[in-house]
């Protein structure tokens, strides 16, 4: 089987980050075309590329009362490390509705909860089958979002017992993260390797240059445990270890869509499965995003029910929202804990996602 890794992180990328204005004039997103977001003053900024985030923090409030609150001074957020923010950005003028526009052909969907700016952390492994082929996810992200002018905007949707989040990041700085000697992530059993080493790869991130076979969770591992280990200078992480059940070791049994398919967005979004007959009790993660993981779907369901449709109104959010680079789709078993990591020189530390994952991913077409 071809071995590939997927480094959610681009150090290049990321330091490249920023904001370059035009001229051009604007009341809505529509305005300014697909690649571009329209400022709170009128104005077609260009949407930067920032590596993988994720926040779950949100106030009430639109995209636009979020605007005051970042100049303000307001704090950052690091989450899986989307994108960030020009908290000025105006989802619509129509009362911070996401619009799409007449000529997207999505209607308006609501507003967005209010934004946070608050960093916080993540480290997550994972193994994703995509069209036959086995690629893994490895990433630490630490980002200052307080300095890096990070806003999270997210909205909440909910049908019967399944739940899902939309998070859009949106940065206006250059990055700055919280530095460290490096991560490593254990506790493997499969034979080909025990540890697996993450090194620095720019502001706030980290990634490993290791080549992971298949089957990373086999072998009954009792835990996954991550360290971070500190280099002891002021505003640095502090030392870490924690820990987390292994996922289930195998992807989820999936009957549609069929694996190496390709999903349209513009259509219902319907998952199917076999559920894990040794596991009766898993939840399953649905998550629909773009390629920086900036704009992003998350829906979790019971493995149980074998079934999962994302709601048209949070699918028309996602799409809405205007997704940049390639889209995918993801169905997942995971492990997660969150923790504080504490940060030399300061009282309180970030709260840190501790995650590993099992799944299938898929590309998606808008």
């Amino acid at each position: 089987m071809t071995r590939t890794i997927t480094l959610l992180l681009s150090a290049g990328l990321a330091l490249g980050s920023g904001l370059a204005c035009k001229s051009a004039e604007c009341e809505r997103d529509s305005d300014c075309g697909g690649a571009r977001l329209c400022s709170a003053e009128g104005v077609c900024v260009n949407r930067p590329f920032i590596p993988p985030g994720e926040v779950e923090d949100a106030g009430p409030g639109t995209l636009r009362d979020l605007g005051a609150a970042r100049d303000a001074g307001d704090g950052g957020d690091a989450g899986d490390a989307g994108d960030a923010g020009d908290a000025g950005r105006d989802a619509a003028v129509d009362g911070g509705m996401l619009d799409a526009g007449p000529d997207a052909g999505v209607p308006d969907v609501g507003p967005l909860d209010g934004g946070t700016i608050e960093s916080e952390g993540l480290v997550w492994i994972g193994e994703f089958n995509q069209g036959g082929v086995s690629s893994h996810t490895v990433t630490g992200v630490f980002l200052d979002d307080p300095a890096s002018g990070i806003v999270t905007y997210r909205r909440a949707f909910t049908s019967g017992a399944q739940s899902c989040t939309l998070v859009q990041r949106v940065q206006s700085a250059g990055l700055v993260g919280f530095s460290a000697t490096g991560i490593q992530i254990g506790g493997f059993e499969n034979g080909s390797f025990q540890t697996v080493d993450l090194a620095p790869a720019g502001p706030g991130l980290f990634a490993t240059s290791q080549i992971l076979t298949p089957g990373i969770f086999l072998g009954d591992p009792d835990a996954i445990s991550f360290e971070i280990m500190s280099t002891g200078a002021g505003g640095a992480l502090g030392p870490h270890s924690a820990s987390v059940s292994p996922p289930y070791p195998f992807a989820p049994s999936v009957i549609a869509p069929g694996i190496g398919s390709t999903v349209l967005a513009r259509f219902p979004i319907s998952l199917n499965w076999s559920p894990a007959a040794l596991r009766p009790n898993l939840e399953v993660v649905v998550e629909l995003m773009d390629a920086p993981r900036a704009l992003r779907l998350t829906c979790t369901g019971a493995d149980g029910l074998g079934q999962l449709q994302i709601p048209d109104a949070a699918r028309n959010a996602f799409l809405a929202g205007s997704p940049t680079g390639g889209v995918s789709l993801q169905l997942r078993y995971q492990s997660e804990i969150v923790e504080e990591v504490p940060v030399v020189g300061r009282i309180s530390g970030i709260p840190t996602r501790f995650r590993a994952s099992m799944g299938v991913q898929w590309p998606v077409q808008l």
